[in-house]
């Protein structure tokens, strides 16, 4: 298997942990366009999903890479995330992870194992809304085109961050009308693209933060792996 496909496979999950922290958080396009700047939306679309009690969407992960062959390969998968402000439950490639603030809680059904890691909130990759705010500084941000995909007016923003030694550039598509994340793509320099598409995003449904925690009691076969004291 080729290099960059195994380096892609490895890096998925820190991509998902990446988007559930990243995500946990009506005025016309031109408007934007001509009065104001790329950041503008970003941080209204950040103000905007700070404001939500309650999240849920469905997302599509592809990992695009170079195959042996030269040949472009992708890998996609599918899951499903909750949110009730700082508590979610994500449901992934036969696992479900419950995150709180501080802390990942990953359940792996097919071995019967329960694992708890310990997370640095003050890390931006695993604080709340970071794919819109750990760009902010050091980054270049650039118009790119409008579309309407499924009836929704989708505008795009390229972000080129100067400091990063990953990331060549991203893209983000923002739906004008609910000011969400609508897509996510991110260009690294090891050739692979990781793409992130959302769809069914529903906000404020009245979900209870009970439905998204962890509950030992209902996993008890399972082995459980904490550090101490957890």
């Amino acid at each position: 298997m080729n290099d960059s496909i195994i380096t892609a496979k490895n890096k998925m999950k820190k991509y998902i942990f990446i988007l559930v922290f990243n995500l946990t958080w009506c005025s016309p396009l031109f408007i934007y366009a001509q009065s104001g700047s790329p950041l503008d939306l970003i941080k209204e679309v950040e103000k905007r999903t700070l404001e939500y009690k309650d999240q849920s969407f469905q997302f599509t992960l592809i990992l695009d890479a170079k195959a042996r062959d030269g040949k472009r390969i992708e890998r996609i998968n599918k899951g499903s995330i909750n949110l009730v402000e700082q508590n979610g439950k994500l449901v992934f490639n036969g696992q479900t992870i419950f995150f709180e603030p501080g802390k990942l809680i990953t359940v792996n059904n097919e071995d019967k194992e329960i694992t708890v890691r310990l997370i640095d909130t003050s890390d931006a990759n695993f604080s709340p809304l970071s794919v819109l705010t750990k760009y902010q500084n050091g980054t270049d941000f650039t118009w790119l085109e409008s579309e309407i995909i499924l009836g929704r007016s989708i505008q795009f923003i390229e972000l080129t961050p100067k400091d990063q030694e990953d990331i060549v550039k991203v893209i983000l598509g923002i739906d004008i009308n609910s000011k969400q994340i609508s897509s996510y793509r991110e260009y690294g320099k090891n050739d692979v693209i990781t793409k992130v598409n959302l769809t069914n995003y529903q906000v404020n449904q009245g979900v209870l933060l009970e439905n998204v925690l962890f509950d030992r009691n209902s996993f008890k076969d399972y082995d459980y792996i904490a550090p101490n004291g957890m």
